[in-house]
Formats: C-alpha cells, structure tokens, sequence
C-alpha cells in the first residue's frame, strides 16, 4: 500500500467539486427503501460504502479493507471506477489518478486539505468533513440512520418514498431492517452490539449540528437539523 503523500493529498481538490454546492450525503440506511435515486442526478453527491450502487455520484469514500472485499466480489475497482474514489488509508486501495488515500482524524479538520478527515464509527462523518472543507454551501445527509428500521417503519418509509412494494423485497420476512442493501450485506455484529454502536455513531455527528448540515431522514437518530427531502431533491415528475 502507498503512503499518503502530501503531493498527492494537495492534487485532490474538494473544493474544485463542492465550492458553493449543496452536496448529498448518501448511505444505505433502509430509510431509503424504495427511493427514486434518479432525483439526484443533477446534484453533487458523495455516495458512502455501498451506496455507490444505488445513487448517481461524483465522489465515492469508504474507509476500511471490509467495504473493499465485499464489493470487489460485486466487481467494483477503485482505480476504474466512473467518480473518484477518497478511501481510508488502511483500506487497501492503492492511490492514484482516480484514487486519493485520506489519514483517520478523531475530529473535523480543516478549513483546507491535508489529507485528513475526520472518522469516528461512520464513513459518513468523513463525508460530511471534505464537503465542509470544500466549502459545500449545504450538507444534506440521506440514508445515515444509525439505527435498525422496524418492518412497520421500514414500510412508511417505502411509502414517503413512493414504493410501498420496496420494503417487502427488502425486508424478505425479516422484522427489521438496518441496511438498504440487507441482501447482500450482514453484519457480523449481535443486533444488541450493533444498537450500541449506532447509538455512539449517532452522537459523533453532534459537531456538525450548526454547520448547515441537515439530515434528511425523519427515522434516523442524527442529533442535526431536520430538512425534508422533498425541499431540495424534489420527486421527478
């Protein structure tokens, strides 16, 4: 694995792709179930770990070697993927053209970049962070939960999301849910552990609460600003 070098942390430029943009956050919270990706094909988004499956993006992140063995088996390479790719520097990607390598911080950095992003239990948060350092007008987060979804609210959200069938497939007989793309990804955790942690990623996010970064789901546990989705990704028509 190459070393983060400071030429190549100064070669990439988040404000080149976020100056004075509202930028999209995207997880693969089950809150999403059933929603119309086609929404945000005009926007500037950031697709985080698997969401890159779903959503039209301008920039991927993820942050460990976990996210890279699962979706190499779906066939995904950094080095040819169609967005750039901001990966953890432990991960396994290898730099270059296509690929910058990002050193874990346990807190926001900037005003500029360095090579570091703020990364707790959450790749989201490094998200958030190099949307901000790129001086993002706004941050919406769509899909970061931080929590298991019930089948009842996995089915309310199909319907905000205009596809009630959705949360059947998702769900597949399950009572919960806590991944958009639960068929093909498991945790390894007991559900118990994993509340915890959610509980602990949640509250990370705190420092951005008066950072113009708003969350955009009405069942995630994010302790920021509510904005409805409708209001800045209107449903295509």
């Amino acid at each position: 694995l190459k070393s983060l070098s400071m030429h190549q942390a100064n070669a990439f430029d988040p404000a080149a792709l976020f100056a004075g943009r509202d930028v999209f956050v995207v997880g693969s919270g089950p809150s999403l179930v059933g929603f119309d990706f086609s929404r945000l094909r005009y926007s500037t988004v950031i697709a985080v770990n698997h969401a890159y499956k779903k959503t039209p993006h301008t920039l991927h992140t993820f942050y460990d070697s976990s996210f890279l063995t699962e979706a190499a088996a779906d066939g995904y390479d950094p080095a040819t993927h169609h967005a750039h790719v901001l990966a953890g520097k432990n991960s396994g990607a290898v730099a270059g053209p296509n690929v910058t390598l990002y050193r874990r911080a346990g807190g926001p950095v900037g005003p500029d970049w360095k090579g570091d992003l703020h990364m707790g239990f959450s790749s989201a948060l490094a998200a958030v962070n190099v949307a901000r350092i790129g001086r993002a007008s706004a941050v919406y987060l769509l899909g970061i939960d931080c929590r298991f979804l019930t089948a009842d609210e996995v089915r309310r959200a199909a319907a905000l999301n205009g596809n009630l069938p959705a949360a059947e497939i998702l769900l597949a007989g399950a009572d919960f849910a806590h991944h958009n793309t639960q068929g093909t990804t498991a945790h390894t955790m007991t559900t118990q552990d994993k509340e915890r942690k959610y509980k602990q990623m949640a509250a990370q996010f705190a420092v951005y609460a008066s950072a113009r970064v708003f969350n955009c789901s009405p069942f995630s546990d994010l302790p920021l600003p509510f904005k409805d989705v409708n209001a800045v990704a209107p449903p295509t028509i």
